[in-house]
């Protein structure tokens, strides 16, 4: 759960939004006739015919706990979706031109981008068992979000952000724009489009929208733009600010964008703000707000020290916990000793930190799904390491270096990517040190993601 997201843009100067821009706009795919050109087609094909074999046994992967048998992975590998289930593999896409999949909360679709060429990609799915491959939104659609709002040096508009509404089949998604020069530009929208139907609605036109979080439910979404956080209706209904701050300088072309964490119950949200001047010399605080579900009620719980938020490239320099009830940061000594970093844990709301460790060259992974562990890296070769609330640490079994893309399948089982000289391996692993591969990809690190039915 990352408390920050940054996004590289150059912002052109826009227009203010007018109210009436709010109101969303609708797009209805029809299923093509005969007749319809296969290129332009949103529906490509029921069942990729070259790829209906059976799925394939992987060697040494036949141990994975009884208690994972719902666990579903799905993955690339140069271009293509695999799918890993009960030890098996099986090919997805044929594309070569597939990436970033997420898979919806009841675990039956796919979403993921598909290269056209150079500086375009549109948004695809296809259900986990391989069938039913459609283009969702296409690059006439991404024009229309990007119609008169183009920066004169753009020369495309993309799908940034994309993630499934919750016990939905709808999918939300941001665009940026790709600029000619170094860079990229959001456009701060937020636009759905429903899988199964095919309906794409432009939510929030540009300038109204930017990154966005929906309640656990999927009832509510908070929209966070360079200085304010505003809380919405997923229908596009009750949009209201409820938190305005200056922008963040980050010496850059970076933008900050703020991430509030919703409560598992859905009752309030909290957000990190870092400092308006993260390198100011006066100690520039962190803090810490809570914000109820209906927005009537924002308090600033505490404020702190901590390390830069730009420092670390994926913005973890503070991660709450999943229930709320914890937070870790990281915190510079001062004056600066050997890359020497302090890690902090706390209450969620900021109160009764305490130091947790002090070592070279931290850096914060992710919470356990329990809120009982942490994962962290540390030293020159990036050690993995299990924190725990209770104040104790060890080191992850097996020693993994370079550890990349972990994340907690439940509290007791993780998926991680281990690199080594010419392939990545795609591991899981439980907490005392068993692990097993789920494959072997040469190439590219692969985009993964997984459903562990409940």
């Amino acid at each position: 759960m990352i408390t920050t997201l940054t996004a590289c843009a150059m912002f052109s100067e826009q227009t203010n939004p007018t109210p009436d821009l709010i109101l969303p706009g609708t797009r209805t795919l029809q299923t093509p006739d005969d007749t319809t050109d296969p290129a332009s087609s949103p529906i490509i094909s029921a069942t990729i015919p070259s790829l209906e074999s059976e799925a394939t046994e992987i060697p040494g992967t036949s141990n994975i706990p009884v208690k994972l048998n719902g666990l579903k992975v799905v993955y690339t590998i140069n271009g293509n979706l695999w799918l890993w289930e009960d030890s098996k593999k099986k090919q997805l896409t044929d594309a070569g031109l597939d990436y970033s999949p997420t898979i919806s909360s009841d675990g039956t679709l796919i979403a993921f981008l598909r290269q056209v060429d150079r500086i375009h990609n549109e948004l695809w799915g296809i259900k986990i068992d391989g069938s039913n491959l459609k283009r969702m939104v296409s690059l006439d659609d991404l024009n229309t979000i990007g119609g008169g709002v183009l920066d004169p040096n753009a020369v495309a508009i993309a799908p940034f952000r994309y993630e499934w509404v919750p016990n939905t089949h709808i999918l939300a998604f941001n665009t940026q724009q790709i600029l000619s020069g170094p860079g990229f530009a959001l456009l701060d929208d937020l636009n759905t489009v429903n899988a199964d139907t095919l309906d794409l609605k432009f939510t929030l036109l540009a300038g109204w929208g930017g990154n966005f979080i929906f309640s656990p439910n999927g009832s509510q979404v908070a929209i966070t733009t360079q200085d304010t956080i505003f809380l919405m209706d997923s229908n596009g209904d009750n949009y209201r600010p409820v938190l305005t701050d200056d922008p963040v300088i980050t010496y850059s072309e970076v933008r900050y964008y703020a991430d509030p964490i919703w409560a598992p119950d859905g009752s309030f949200l909290r957000v990190a703000l870092p400092p308006v001047e993260p390198l100011a010399e006066s100690n520039p605080m962190t803090e810490i707000w809570r914000i109820s579900a209906d927005g009537g009620q924002v308090i600033k719980e505490s404020e702190f020290t901590t390390s830069p938020f730009m420092v670390d490239p994926y913005g973890r320099s503070l991660i709450f916990s999943p229930d709320m009830n914890y937070l870790i940061y990281l915190k510079d000594i001062d004056p600066p000793t050997e890359n020497k970093q302090q890690l902090w844990i706390a209450d969620g709301n900021g109160d009764n930190a305490r130091l947790f460790l002090e070592d070279r060259l931290l850096q914060i992974e992710t919470w356990s799904t329990d809120s009982q562990s942490f994962l962290f890296t540390k030293g020159e070769d990036q050690q993995a390491w299990l924190g725990h609330i209770d104040g104790t640490a060890r080191p992850f079994p097996n020693d993994p270096v370079g550890m990349m893309r972990a994340n907690w399948v439940d509290e007791q089982y993780l998926i991680y990517i281990q690199p080594y000289s010419d392939q990545f391996d795609l591991i899981l692993a439980d907490i005392q040190g068993n692990t097993s591969i789920l494959d072997s990809i040469t190439g590219a690190p692969p985009a993964y993601d997984f459903y562990l039915q409940k």
